[in-house]
């Protein structure tokens, strides 16, 4: 039986709870979806069951030739997989194995314990595989669990390829309002900014006053017939003002309005926020976020543009429907590109067209755009 027919079983099975303990989900998941990889579960040097690590023993360990453990697998009762990740990383610190695996049958978590951070940040993915289309659940257990990959090292580096992108973005999001405050802090270095993005634009280099003059001028009271701040900004800091940033809206609500000459200035996603310059940011911190949270993988690309012929929005190469399409591609991941070049109304449109076509018409995203 194939991955993907044995995947729709151990679906239907979780759905009417017919695993009901660790034994039933190492019997008719785990070792089932092991064997579809290539791993001969029943040599037992190769997928080692209740393999001892120092006094105690952990489910299972896939190893190499020599019988090394490249990954230990811990298997849960059904709904008993968070919290369960502790004792894993036990496991591994007293062998040195650098990739682990959790799994209750629905849920399998993969973690990379010598990375940074607390167990959860160690996660390098989470798959679900009742919530996930088939195509999807099929693609990321072959990235880190299929025999070949696991044993040359490919598995290992691509979850590290993983983590380094997933890590990354939240570094990113950590220091950015450290880095604004600096800059706040130090009114000199931002009004040299100012001053060199002016002469940029207009090719005329502004003196340091009149810079200073207007950043301090964004903490000054509003005008009369304005209603005064209730909470006026401390000196030194700079608090941008609703009127001008605007609100956040729907994606699909923003879609309906005129937004010619418009650009956004924050995305949110569900719970994270992104601050943007352009239309073409804003789409790489869309397509970025989707594949760290696991909405879009390779199976799912090509995806169409907004108006569904021609040309791509995401795309495996940086390459159309019709090769000829001028495109402004950028790689947000290995083998993932995103062109950008397309207005402002069809930018908005390639995002609806993407969601609906990942089936996330009811994911939060929210977008603000000053008037």
């Amino acid at each position: 039986m194939n991955l993907r027919n044995l995947l729709e079983n151990v679906k239907d099975s979780l759905r009417k709870g017919r695993y009901r303990n660790e034994a039933s989900i190492s019997q008719g998941a785990v070792l089932p979806v092991l064997r579809s990889l290539g791993w001969d579960v029943f040599d037992t040097t190769a997928v080692s069951p209740e393999h001892p690590i120092g006094s105690r023993r952990v489910d299972f360990a896939l190893c190499d030739e020599r019988g090394v453990p490249l990954m230990l697998i811990e298997v849960k009762q059904p709904g008993k997989a968070e919290g369960a990740d502790q004792q894993l990383f036990e496991y591994s610190f007293h062998d040195g194995v650098p990739f682990l695996l959790l799994t209750d049958g629905r849920e399998w978590h993969f973690y990379l314990p010598g990375e940074q951070g607390s167990y959860q940040e160690r996660r390098v993915h989470k798959l679900d595989i009742l919530e996930r289309e088939t195509e999807e659940v099929v693609e990321r257990l072959a990235r880190y669990l299929q025999k070949d990959r696991l044993r040359k090292g490919e598995a290992l580096a691509s979850a590290k390829d993983d983590y380094k992108l997933v890590f990354g973005r939240k570094e990113i999001q950590t220091t950015l309002p450290l880095a604004w405050q600096r800059l706040v802090d130090e009114p000199n270095e931002l009004a040299m900014l100012l001053a060199a993005k002016v002469e940029d634009l207009c090719g005329r280099l502004p003196n340091f006053e009149t810079c200073a003059e207007f950043i301090s001028g964004l903490n000054s009271s509003p005008p009369p017939d304005e209603p005064a701040h209730p909470k006026p900004a401390a000196k030194g800091t700079w608090e941008p003002r609703t009127e001008i940033l605007g609100s956040a809206q729907p994606l699909f609500t923003l879609a309906q309005q005129d937004l010619h000459n418009r650009k956004p200035v924050l995305l949110e996603m569900e719970t994270d926020s992104f601050p943007v310059r352009n239309w073409a940011d804003l789409c790489v911190h869309f397509v970025q976020w989707l594949l760290e949270h696991g909405h879009l993988t390779k199976s799912a690309l090509p995806i169409l543009n907004g108006a569904g012929r021609d040309k791509y929005f995401i795309n495996s190469r940086k390459e159309h429907v019709d090769p000829s399409r001028d495109a402004a591609w950028k790689e947000v991941a290995p083998s993932v590109f995103v062109d950008t070049k397309y207005s402002t109304t069809a930018h908005v449109s390639n995002l609806k067209a993407c969601l609906l076509h990942l089936r996330l018409e009811r994911l939060q995203v929210k977008i603000t755009v000053p008037s």
